[in-house]
């Protein structure tokens, strides 16, 4: 394994290796059968409702978690980065599009450039991420050079979005219940900000955030039974509080796992693949049998049985991909990189 598996800090890649499996689990509970389920419905078993409803408080942290998680450790825009994911959107979205060709859909290349380069609509955490990297350098800059007050710059984007949505309660289109870059850009810079404060956060016993974010879960639980429209937006500050409490428990102990490292370097692979629209549709009719079938208990083992397996498919996928593309690659890779070399050296002789 490379170097690299032996450098990041396995704690923190376990957290990331987290959140990707509640992105699965969210995905599967219920949720593509048709959402919440109503609790006046009689024809529901109780233990389905409270079941279904205690998972979705707990895993509704994965979106945050991924954005805690860049900002905390600070992203380092480089054109490496961006040519890995474009590598892998290529080789994901591209072979899901020839079947679906192959299957009687018609043929788009703007489309297909479309999704690899980032920009379809079903993306709109890749498009927000791409994004947050691009502007990563300025927002890094901003502060280092403004630690003193960025906790107040940091706070108050949050407070817009607490203000706008939770106390207003109004549909904004920038903040759009946590699915927008201006959410994005707010947590990474609350988690830039608590990363500066790490002293102090782990001299808080461990317990107490794990007690927090049980506690956050029970909350959100509550809300849903009340008018407050955005209960499971990732934008609710119940939400980013939970999202929090998870990660703070992960960094009292640095530890190194190159197992850990390699399944972790797979997890953007495994979110993408199962955002593609033949996978979503594939797992909504899957989903949909599962709940109809069988009683709640059976259906929630099938669930976490199947979200390891497909988790672990597509892991091995990205290793495949990782070792057969990349190289295949590397030599546009590194004309590309000649060239912007050439005209940044032009235009900074």
């Amino acid at each position: 394994m490379s170097d690299k598996l032996t450098e990041r800090n396995s704690s923190i890649e376990l957290f990331r290796i987290v959140a990707t499996f509640y992105v699965l689990i969210i995905h599967l509970n219920g949720w593509m059968a048709g959402g919440m389920v109503d609790f006046n419905d009689s024809s529901i078993g109780f233990d389905h409702k409270i079941c279904q409803l205690l998972i979705e408080s707990l895993t509704i942290v994965c979106v945050n978690s991924f954005l805690i998680i860049s900002g905390w450790c600070g992203i380092k825009l480089n054109f490496s980065s961006i040519w890995k994911m474009w590598v892998l959107l290529f080789s994901i979205y591209v072979p899901f599009y020839l079947f679906g060709i192959f299957l009687g859909n018609p043929f788009s290349i703007k489309e297909l450039l479309n999704k690899i380069i980032a920009f379809s609509c079903e993306n709109y955490f890749i498009q927000n991420y791409l994004m947050l990297m691009l502007l990563s350098p300025v927002f890094n800059a901003f502060i280092e050079n403004n630690k003193e007050r960025m906790t107040i710059y940091a706070i108050s984007l949050f407070l817009i979005e607490v203000v706008m949505e939770s106390v207003f309660q109004n549909k904004c289109l920038f903040i759009a219940e946590g699915y927008s870059l201006f959410h994005f850009v707010t947590m990474y810079m609350l988690a830039r900000v608590a990363s500066l404060q790490k002293n102090k956060i782990i001299s808080v016993a461990k317990y107490y955030w794990v007690i927090g974010y049980f506690i956050c879960a029970v909350i959100v639980c509550l809300l849903s039974f009340t008018s407050y429209k955005y209960t499971w937006a990732y934008s609710n500050p119940v939400i980013v509080l939970e999202s929090f409490c998870l990660f703070f428990p992960f960094l009292y102990k640095k530890f190194v796992n190159k197992y850990i490292n390699w399944i972790a370097r797979g997890t953007f692979a495994v979110y993408v693949i199962q955002v593609t629209n033949p996978i979503m549709n594939a797992l909504f009719k899957l989903d949909q049998y599962a709940v109809a079938t069988y009683d709640y208990p059976v259906y929630l083992t099938l669930m976490f049985g199947f979200a390891i397996v497909f988790f672990a498919v597509c892991i091995v996928y990205k290793e495949i991909i990782h070792r057969i593309l990349n190289p295949m690659f590397d030599p546009v890779k590194r004309c590309i990189e000649i060239k912007i070399n050439n005209i940044l050296c032009v235009n900074n002789p």
